[in-house]
């Protein structure tokens, strides 16, 4: 993917300061910014729990997802996240991180 930017945001569906929001943007060359997907969770007792992940459909299977973890693994390292219920494709995207950061 070119050009890709992330960045965490205060979560304005839950409006508390513990939620967050981490977007998936696309630039094209004149810096318009196209939403690629987003992962909303939660930061409490030094533990991140993942509520939902979202990748919109023509951009999946092209590593946005794995993206958006690596940088909470970033932010907060990967053994203090904690994955909620997942859907088929986030499963397989949870073994996939688990494989790389050595999993739980």
């Amino acid at each position: 993917m070119v050009n890709l930017k992330l960045r965490i945001v205060k979560d304005y569906y839950h409006n508390h300061p513990a939620y967050k929001r981490l977007n998936s943007y696309k630039c094209d060359e004149k810096g318009n910014k196209t939403l690629l997907g987003s992962i909303r969770y939660s930061v409490m007792d030094k533990k991140i729990y993942i509520e939902m992940i979202e990748v919109y459909k023509e951009y999946q299977h092209k590593g946005i997802g794995s993206s958006m973890i690596e940088k909470l693994n970033d932010k907060y390292k990967y053994d203090n996240i904690v994955w909620g219920m997942t859907t088929e494709a986030g499963n397989r995207l949870k073994k996939k991180m688990d494989k790389k950061y050595g999993g739980k």
